[in-house]
């Protein structure tokens, strides 16, 4: 069965985020290029290899048996999403947290996954995307904070106002509003 067609091939290459359709054994049947960048191998694989051996999952190599055999597969959120997608669910997304092996070393990733079942050629196939969001979980991690003005560190010499340090790093605004303690602390001229 020939799962992309030619026109596609040139879509699919040109979305940034890794793509792979797979069914529901979890064989991938083809992925993008920008899913290549998850292999450990700079070799381009082949399809119809099974999800953890593809992205080269830590816990599929701790197994002789493979991918699928380990405790840790589980909790796997590529396989239960496959497995969700397959019961009738029109869309799923989750984050996920795995180990892959990149230049022999074990790398812990927070991945967006998100799928959509789709039928194709009377087969039922599962388009996932992996967004590799780690940079964004590991700013969040830790930021150094003024314990007096409450102003956040940038550099070592510059520190910037909470509001514009998350607006520039997470396009989020802040807007006024008083919690129910500062209201009866501050304005309750009842005491």
């Amino acid at each position: 069965m020939k799962i992309i067609s030619s026109p596609l091939v040139n879509i699919f290459n040109a979305f940034p985020l890794p793509v792979f359709v797979a069914n529901k054994n979890l064989e991938i049947k083809y992925f993008n290029d920008a899913a290549k960048e998850l292999f450990e191998n700079t070799e381009t694989p082949k399809s119809n290899k099974l999800c953890g051996k593809l992205l080269s999952c830590a816990h599929e190599r701790r197994s002789e048996a493979g991918c699928g055999s380990t405790p840790y597969c589980k909790d796997c959120v590529i396989r239960s999403m496959v497995e969700t997608l397959s019961t009738g669910e029109k869309k799923f997304r989750k984050l996920s947290h795995m180990q892959l092996l990149k230049n022999g070393f074990i790398e812990d990733v927070t991945l967006l996954v998100s799928g959509k079942c789709i039928e194709l050629e009377n087969t039922e196939l599962v388009i996932l995307t992996l967004e590799n969001i780690t940079e964004l979980i590991d700013i969040r991690k830790e930021i150094t904070i003024c314990m007096h003005c409450t102003k956040l560190r940038k550099t070592e010499k510059e520190w910037q106002d909470v509001e514009e340090y998350f607006y520039k790093n997470s396009n989020l605004c802040f807007t006024n509003s008083i919690c129910p303690t500062c209201l009866e602390s501050e304005y309750d001229h009842n005491k």
